[in-house]
């Protein structure tokens, strides 16, 4: 059970309010044991230590609250649909690892049937190919193995999508299916001559019976370990609503499931509440990781209590899509997990894509996470009506590609919202694009640490902002998206004591003069790299920023250097000399957990400042 950070305000949200903590000690009146390598498991066991079930589906069937089953290591092919939940926070349903146990839920099958040579098909058709005949194998899948739904004759798009204002639909056309070799996943493409091109790839014939393979190295599939994810979802009811299920200490992996909308992920909590799921691992979704809320916006409002979900110490990764998706919720805690090599889909286009993505949330405390190495869409966003959210302790790096929008995204959010404490680095765009909306037309600009799109009522204090390609904020005026009576103003934007360090094209940019910046300390940037776009567009230095604007009179120009390297999660650096405390925003604590005045300390996510001079910036913690 969480620890919270009272003394430094960690769980304090922009209303005042704090995060409604809902967990109490478990007890459970009964233990079940699962263990697929015991001699003599068998699903029409009790379900004892010495006389075990073989699938822990046989424990998702007969599991009552207060109950828990305790996993024995090894891999279990199956999909796992409970089919009840808890009843309160004491009597909670738990699917958990044997204390030390690697315990891993697979989506997928393997694939023992004889391979053959592939043939009947022009591997080159015109195009100039490397020296060498590609070596091709094919099987005919036997789908009585799919069990109903077999996803190598499944489009990755499905109807309730935007995919058809993409500019590139060689994603979407895509089957949902994945191979894996020797746990490697394999490249799909879209047409049988791409085999040639490159090792490391596979074709579906357009009636999803027969897959042609390139394996790595040209290699022979004799002798290898070769996996067909065959189910849409590894964990998740398929009863709606269920209530207070925990999973702990569970790796999940190989769900074959479709593009957004609905959001189903490889691990669903069914539109459910009260879930806690902790020191998991969640990894090789085609689409989704996990979904947390309504799945799709056609759906009847959920009875109450909904949502109120707890994701802490899991690790997500190689997921197409997302990590996480929700839509819709309240009291929402993700904390201390790494969410890592997002996106590779590349299909933003439906504007889906995220490290993390919410909707209609409200009191969501996201901190103390990693995200790192997402491709082609922000690492966090926040899409409509999220209010009373606050992201905090947070270190975001290495997001590039196409349509990143930025590290975090903010848009059509009325607040009062805050961003704090982070470690905002290495964003990289591409150019930008014209966007419109009825008769109004703005550039909106990648590569930016935050885009504000539609915004209002947010404070962002306290971070460090690095090497963004554009800008550490940047904002869209969305005046004709209209919700709860009005469109987004772009005003009450605070961005307070943050650090901004070597951006590309400027360092704060506001859409109008509406907003405030105080306290912050700017390195290293281009000329002109303080903005405000609008009634006409203004590029200005420190000291026009404060004569034009009444912007930033206790912020500094000093020249630091550092560098971040997230994968080993340290920041090196040398800051300034003359750097020096500044006014507080109200906020307690830092990055790392330190309790600092609310009234005077440095601009940044350091309360101390050797901090910033190097060391560990990792802020997850661990919990008992």
């Amino acid at each position: 059970m969480s620890n919270l950070q009272t003394a430094s305000d960690a769980d304090l949200l922009p209303d005042g309010s704090r995060y409604a903590a809902w967990e109490r000690p478990l007890r459970f009146t009964h233990a079940y044991y699962v263990n697929n390598r015991h001699p003599a498991a068998d699903d029409a066991n009790p379900g004892s230590p010495d006389r075990p079930w073989r699938t822990i589906s046989r424990a998702a069937e007969l599991l009552q609250p207060g109950e828990r089953v305790i996993i024995a290591g090894g891999v279990y092919r199956e999909s796992v649909h409970p089919a009840h939940g808890g009843t309160s926070p004491e009597e909670m349903i738990s699917y958990e690892a044997e204390p030390g146990a690697a315990v891993v839920i697979k989506g997928s099958i393997i694939l023992q049937d004889a391979w053959r040579p592939s043939d009947q098909w022009n591997l080159h058709r015109g195009v100039r190919q490397p020296e060498g005949e590609p070596r091709v194998w094919q099987l005919r899948l036997d789908g009585s193995r799919f069990g109903g739904y077999n996803p190598f004759g499944l489009l990755n798009m499905i109807p309730d999508t935007t995919f058809l204002g993409a500019k590139d639909l060689s994603h979407y056309i895509l089957k949902r299916g994945m191979l894996f070799y020797d746990g490697i996943k394999l490249q799909q493409v879209n047409l049988p001559y791409q085999l040639a091109q490159s090792p490391g790839c596979f074709w579906c014939e357009h009636n999803g019976l027969t897959i042609h393979v390139r394996f790595p190295d040209d290699a022979d599939p004799a002798g290898h370990t070769i996996e067909a994810a065959s189910r849409e979802q590894v964990f998740a009811p398929e009863e709606y609503f269920l209530g207070y299920i925990r999973l702990k200490g569970l790796t999940f992996e190989h769900a074959a499931n479709a593009f957004p909308v609905p959001q189903r992920g490889l691990v669903s909590t069914a539109r459910g509440h009260h879930w806690i799921i902790e020191d998991c691992t969640i990894q090789d979704a085609n689409s989704i990781g996990l979904d947390l809320g309504n799945e799709c916006w056609h759906h009847v409002p959920p009875p109450e209590p909904f949502s109120q979900h707890i994701i802490r110490g899991c690790t997500i990764r190689r997921c197409g899509i997302a990590a996480i998706e929700a839509l819709g919720g309240r009291n929402l805690l993700i904390e201390d997990n790494l969410i890592e090599d997002i996106g590779f889909q590349m299909a933003n286009d439906s504007s889906e894509s995220a490290g993390v993505k919410v909707h209609e949330q409200h009191g969501m405390l996201f901190r103390r996470n990693v995200l790192r190495r997402i491709t082609g869409c922000p690492a966090l966003w926040l899409d409509w009506d999220n209010a009373n959210c606050r992201v905090s302790a947070n270190v975001l790096a290495d997001i590039s590609g196409h349509w990143s929008f930025g590290a975090i995204h903010l848009e059509c959010n009325h607040g009062p919202n805050w961003v704090d404490n982070n470690i905002i680095w290495d964003v990289q765009g591409e150019e930008g694009w014209e966007w419109t909306i009825d008769n109004f037309k703005q550039v909106e600009r990648e590569g930016s640490g935050i885009c504000l799109r539609g915004m209002d009522h947010l404070l962002i204090a306290h971070n460090l902002f690095g090497r963004c390609s554009n800008a550490a904020i940047w904002p869209v005026h969305v005046p004709y998206r209209m919700m709860h009576g009005r469109g987004g103003t772009s005003r009450d934007i605070r961005f307070l004591n943050n650090i901004v360090y070597a951006c590309g094209q400027a360092g704060v940019v506001f859409d109008n003069a509406h907003n405030q910046a105080e306290g912050n300390l700017y390195s290293r940037l281009p000329e002109g790299a303080l903005q405000v776009l609008h009634p006409e567009p203004l590029c200005l230095d420190l000291a026009a920023w404060r004569e034009c604007f009444g912007f930033d009179f206790g912020g500094q120009a000093a020249d630091g250097v550092w560098e971040l390297d997230s994968a080993a999660l340290v920041l090196r650096g040398a800051p300034p000399h003359e750097l020096v405390p500044v006014p507080g925003c109200g906020i307690r604590g830092d990055l790392l957990g330190a309790d600092t005045s609310a009234e005077a300390r440095l601009p940044g996510p350091f309360s101390a400042a050797a901090r910033l001079a190097g060391g560990s910036v990792d802020p997850r913690r661990k919990h008992e």
